[in-house]
């Protein structure tokens, strides 16, 4: 039966090394394993859509989720480059650093130059994607000593405020919608792409 399945004239004559093929008796075999059909092709993708749309969570809700001294990817949405940073600190949004040399150097690469722009970003931590906004210029004071940031820079996410007016900042709230329309445009275009019922 292997001799068949191979095409071998003589089966006594395999190389060390050769690729065989195993046939399975009919017997022996499992029944045949059904194609997905259409609609669980497009219940994967928009199951893999509602894992990709970052959340656009309230502040307060952040807080328990990003506490201070947690370790998060950000990941800048026009760039798609992401790096590590560690809260520091922050009461109405978070403050954060890089996390290395190499993190504030992606960081940088991001910006080009250090700059107050608001950037939108999605904000990984515990299993999550957060829409948020970042600006990218170093100030005040940071704990990492070796990771080339002199400070620290802030992260803002629905309904936080800047430290200075205490207000809601509409700038990086918009920031913030941008990230989640990124997300859920491409989430569309997945879903319009995938197969359609006959």
């Amino acid at each position: 039966m292997i001799a068949k399945a191979n095409r071998l004239r003589n089966a006594d004559r395999v190389k060390a090394g050769q690729t065989l093929i195993i046939p399975i008796p009919e017997s022996e075999a499992s029944p045949s394993v059904p194609t997905p059909s259409t609609t669980d092709a497009v219940a994967v993708v928009r199951a893999a859509r509602e894992r990709l749309i970052p959340e656009a969570l309230s502040w307060s809700e952040v807080q328990r989720i990003f506490p201070h001294n947690t370790v998060a990817r950000v990941m800048d949405v026009e760039t798609g480059k992401s790096f590590r940073v560690r809260r520091y600190y922050g009461t109405l949004h978070a403050d954060v650093e890089p996390l290395t040399a190499e993190d504030t150097a992606t960081m940088k690469s991001i910006y080009g130059q250090w700059s107050w722009q608001r950037r939108a970003i999605v904000v990984e931590v515990a299993g999550r994607r957060i829409a948020a906004s970042m600006n990218g210029v170093p100030h005040g004071n940071g704990a990492i000593n070796d990771n080339d940031f002199a400070g620290h820079f802030c992260i803002h996410f629905k309904d936080s405020r800047t430290h200075n007016t205490r207000q809601v900042c509409p700038d990086h709230q918009a920031a913030i919608q941008a990230a989640v329309r990124a997300f859920s445009s491409a989430a569309v275009t997945a879903t319009e792409q995938s197969p359609t019922q006959d």
